[in-house]
């Protein structure tokens, strides 16, 4: 959809009353200040399983500037059609140009804030080993692992935090949680183990909230005739390993190693590419440490490894979608397309269905082009450690042309 500045006049006639969302900017605890109204330009790209960023550009002596000038200014963006609150986050950085205007105190020009989603929290805080410890292994539901690591940064920080009791949702994963951000162990992992993860700021609970979802499928598959695409192009990568050996704990001949083999994929491709990981960082057995930690648990661990690294260099499929007008595929409505929703299409020649997941949405908003609203799909793989297992099962209507791009 673009709405014609000239069939609209200003952003306070849009975006309070017409438009598609309400970009609030707020203090540093969060509480609304006030409606940003007549930018320049604004945007925000979301993103499933990553931190949505963007940017705000206003005139030089526009009423919110000193707002957004305040140490730990934050913003809110909401969607106008269904109330949900689709980002909160703070202002890290500013750039600007101006110069007087002839009047007391008066200045023309424009100055652009640097927009990023409480999801960056994730990348601000560290995972760290229980004391004593080189590292932590959690086990677990994708949801439940999430959890764990997350609350305990935020225990440890001195963070308000509150994520509800997993349910259990997503693929069943290993991570080793060493001294590093969370947004390293977590980001792969909820991206293949077929949930996502929301952060958003409760000013009224001073208190960060993480909610975790399961992407939909959209029903209808998509193809060549199905009436909701005008053109595709694609593109296949090699697979990098159809094999890869582990080699763990021990030293010499004692070494414990463990190969990880895709064997449909070599025998699909008739080849053999084999890759040697070095896990000797691997926990092993140690009666008097860990006396329950048995044999079978350092081989699962590291067979973990090596699903991960065959996962890393999977055979992708890089697919770009146009999609046609029309309402069924339109971003952002109730019943309409979510960031994180997954994609039946068979599009590829010679492919079977794939579900390719809608990673990102760019919203944004300028005078010279009104709103505009571009999904994004996420590069789809050939994974062989969670294809998305548990994956089953707002804001325009109508957009006039959407394009897709994985």
């Amino acid at each position: 959809m673009s709405v014609s500045p000239g069939e609209l006049d200003t952003w306070e006639q849009v975006g309070n009353r017409h438009g598609p969302w309400w970009f609030r900017v707020c203090d540093k605890v969060g509480t609304p200040v006030e409606l940003v109204k007549d930018p320049r330009s604004v945007s925000l790209t979301l993103r499933h399983g990553a931190t949505a960023t963007g940017s705000l550009t206003l005139p030089a002596s526009h009423e919110r500037t000193n707002d957004l000038m305040s140490d730990g200014a934050r913003f809110s963006f909401t969607s106008t059609l269904t109330g949900e609150v689709l980002s909160t986050g703070t202002v890290r950085g500013d750039q600007g140009q101006a110069h007087p205007d002839g009047t007391e105190g008066g200045r023309v020009g424009t100055a652009t804030w640097s927009l990023v989603d409480d999801h960056a929290v994730l990348a601000d805080w560290n995972a760290a080993p229980a004391a004593g410890k080189t590292y932590d292994v959690v086990r677990g539901p994708a949801e439940t692992v999430a959890r764990t690591l997350i609350t305990r940064a935020a225990t440890r920080l001195g963070v308000s935090l509150y994520f509800p009791a997993s349910q259990g949702r997503g693929a069943q994963v290993v991570v080793s949680a060493r001294w590093q951000p969370l947004s390293d162990l977590l980001y792969p992992l909820i991206t293949t183990a077929g949930i996502g993860l929301h952060v958003r700021w409760d000013a009224g609970q001073a208190r960060y909230e993480v909610t975790c979802y399961e992407p939909a499928v959209w029903l209808k598959k998509i193809t060549a005739h199905s009436g909701v695409v005008d053109d595709w192009s694609w593109s296949r990568t090699y697979p990098g390993a159809t094999r890869v050996v582990v080699l763990g704990p021990r030293e010499g001949a004692a070494r414990l190693i463990r190969p990880v083999i895709d064997a449909p994929l070599e025998s699909a491709l008739n080849a053999v590419r084999e890759l040697v990981l070095d896990a000797r960082d691997v926990d092993d057995v140690d009666p008097a440490a860990t006396p329950a930690r048995v044999l079978a648990d350092v081989h699962a661990d590291m067979d973990a490894r090596g699903l991960a690294k065959l996962d890393e260099g999977a055979r992708t499929v890089s697919l770009q979608v146009a999609l046609a007008a029309v309402p069924e595929m339109a971003y952002g409505r109730p019943d309409g397309l979510r960031v994180g929703d997954l994609l039946k299409t068979q599009l590829v020649p010679s492919r079977p269905v794939v579900l390719v997941p809608l990673t990102a949405v760019q919203l944004s908003w300028s005078t010279e082009s009104g709103f505009t609203v571009v999904p994004e799909v996420g590069q789809w793989q050939d994974s062989v450690l969670s294809p998305l297992v548990r994956a089953v099962s707002d804001l325009a209507v109508g957009w006039r042309r959407q394009k897709v791009s994985v």
